[in-house]
């Protein structure tokens, strides 16, 4: 069984060649194929960058880790949602500026990489995303987050720098193990101004409520561990 490829492609690129072919899109077949590298920067791999990534990548079903950094990427097709049993993907260095709402139904994702883009707001779909504990949107042009972020309560390290948030919602203050010591948020070089907002509540357990007084930003960082913290229930 072959569980790890390092693909290789013709001058033509993936996307131009049939997937009939012995050749270049015969790695599809590999139907028990656990790992794949398509990135022209991981040694011995591809030489050409893709602007396509194959529907066929839906064939590929027992896919745990798929490599697809440094391509010239635009779009990802739907069928992505079908690799349930995938765990880790690569989209960094791409051009993509959206994503397929398919791609919420990767519930076993817990590591995802899309750092220089051209993403303009957090993808909805990457909020349906459980599992995920590692999220790279670093280096694109992301100006909103949603309140939706909240259900990433495995979150343990988000990065968002070199974007152009003004704000951040109330709902990040939610996210307790990404703002617990070790973890960690980063969000330098964004556009980020002092501002405050109401406090907030959350019943975290029936002895404890969690609140956050005030999401406050100053000359592009923040430390919401200092402003987010654990309120003890008083006896009535």
């Amino acid at each position: 069984m072959v569980s790890f490829i390092c693909f290789h492609c013709s001058p033509l690129g993936l996307a131009n060649v049939n997937s009939s072919d012995n050749g270049t899109l015969g790695v599809f077949g590999l139907d028990q194929l656990q790992v794949l590298e398509m990135s022209p920067e991981r040694e011995s791999c591809l030489r050409y960058q893709m602007e396509l990534l194959p529907q066929e990548i839906s064939r590929l079903r027992n896919l745990t880790c798929l490599y697809v950094d440094s391509n010239n990427l635009k779009k990802i097709p739907a069928e992505i949602g079908t690799l349930s049993h995938l765990e880790r993907l690569t989209l960094s260095n791409n051009s993509l500026s959206s994503l397929p709402p398919e791609m919420g139904a990767l519930q076993r994702l817990h590591s995802l990489h899309l750092a220089n883009n051209s993403l303009t707001e957090l993808p909805a779909p990457l909020c349906q995303l459980r599992s995920l504990t590692f999220l790279d949107v670093s280096d694109n042009k992301i100006g909103t987050i949603p309140s939706s972020i909240r259900h990433l309560e495995k979150l343990e390290t988000l990065l968002l720098l070199f974007n152009l948030l003004e704000s951040l919602p109330e709902e990040v203050c939610l996210l307790r193990k990404l703002l617990s010591p070790g973890f960690r948020l980063t969000l330098d070089k964004n556009q980020l101004v002092s501002r405050s907002h109401k406090r907030i509540s959350y019943p975290a357990s029936p002895e404890e409520q969690f609140q956050c007084r005030a999401v406050r930003c100053s000359e592009g960082s923040v430390d919401l561990e200092l402003m987010c913290q654990s309120v003890q229930s008083r006896p009535q």
